[in-house]
């Protein structure tokens, strides 16, 4: 039986690719309307504050968030689920959600970790514990 790799857009294999991040599979894709994530504002909140993004500029325009699971781990963190985030074809930036997969029997147990701005994968291993 032949496996298929998802056809991922080649502008978010580059971008992931650039910083030593293999996309995996897709984890899910949020497309805010104008202004509409500033009604969510736990999600404005994490995306400025611990994503370090500036989305001031985009503040009234469409935004795209796009996530996927990472073939790469970290530190105990088996599960990394990276997030890049677009405004009018643009790359904003991107984010890193740290997690720890764990199976017991037939169910993961799942474990949220920090959330990072995306860095490099040599200095994610030198800086996550």
């Amino acid at each position: 039986m032949e496996v298929r790799k998802p056809n991922f857009p080649a502008a978010h294999v580059e971008y992931f690719k650039s910083y030593g991040w293999t996309l995996k599979e897709y984890e899910a894709v949020n497309t805010y309307e104008s202004g509409s994530l500033l009604l969510s504002k736990e999600h404005y909140d994490l995306l400025v504050n611990e994503g370090k993004l500036d989305l001031a500029p985009c503040a009234s325009k469409d935004i795209i968030e796009s996530g996927y699971d990472l073939e790469e781990t970290v530190g105990p963190y088996n599960d990394i689920i990276g997030y890049i985030v677009e405004c009018e074809g643009k790359t904003i930036g991107g984010y890193l959600t740290l997690q720890t997969e764990t199976l017991h029997g037939d169910i993961y147990d799942i474990t949220t970790g920090p959330t990072v701005p995306i860095v490099n994968r040599e200095d994610a291993l030198r800086s996550i514990p």
